[in-house]
């Protein structure tokens, strides 16, 4: 079957598989996989797939997530020769003032989150 008809076919056996018992479902499949080539367990994958959004990513929001603060981070990164994390954050005190002079002024906050960040979520970039 071409790719073209394959989609179409698979939304429409899709819903039916969704609604039927299980006894049905099994035929289903069964046409699914023979009609489309597919093995049976890759079958059941894409008829089971939902057409939601999928939901929001879980846990905590970054810490580290302003442009401004990866970009300096990055950049002294580059400058300090990739150094490892843990010595990155003992050297950005010492390189940010270089940075300025050479990139123009951080803001305050970014200037406070690249002096108070820790090492293990210094690397990264």
């Amino acid at each position: 079957m071409s790719l073209e008809l394959r989609d179409p076919y698979l939304a429409i056996q899709c819903r039916r598989y969704k609604t039927a018992g299980k006894m049905y479902k099994s035929h289903r499949l069964d046409e699914v996989c023979a009609v489309c080539g597919y093995e049976r367990k890759y079958a059941i994958k894409r008829l089971n797939r939902s057409d939601a959004p999928s939901p929001k990513k879980r846990g905590k929001p970054p810490v580290y997530a302003s442009p401004e603060f990866l970009k300096v981070l990055a950049a002294l990164w580059m400058a300090t020769g990739q150094l490892c994390s843990k010595r990155l954050k003992t050297a950005i005190p010492a390189w940010l003032p270089h940075d300025e002079r050479r990139h123009g002024v951080v803001s305050d906050e970014c200037r406070q989150q690249l002096l108070e960040i820790s090492p293990a979520r210094s690397t990264g970039c």
